[in-house]
């Protein structure tokens, strides 16, 4: 003969809370899990655009040095051309006064 339990039994309503229990919190974790997938998600968005935004500024940054750096290379032929072209007039200046003089003594002993 097997033993019988009534709905007054103890150990029977403390099954029954604790799968009521049981249930509520599988509900209540899924509550959580969709939440954080939500915050996850939104998080997610956020460190995206936050690493487009640094990538950005790095590309710009680096864009800036690039072209400060051009900057500084043509000013620096600039002034070595100059330089260049200042020595070769003064030279041919130079050469012109030698002409220039050697014909002013050529024309005196005529």
């Amino acid at each position: 003969m097997q033993p019988y339990l009534s709905p007054k039994e103890p150990l029977l309503a403390l099954w029954f809370a604790q799968q009521e229990l049981l249930e509520e919190m599988a509900v209540q974790q899924q509550k959580l899990v969709v939440e954080f997938e939500a915050v996850l998600g939104r998080n997610q968005t956020a460190w995206s655009d936050q690493a487009k935004s640094l990538a950005q500024q790095s590309l710009n940054a680096a864009l800036r040095a690039a072209r400060d750096n051009a900057a500084l290379l043509v000013e620096e032929a600039a002034r070595s051309n100059v330089g260049a072209v200042r020595s070769a007039v003064q030279e041919g200046v130079a050469r012109l006064e030698l002409a220039n003089a050697s014909s002013r003594r050529t024309t005196t002993w005529s």
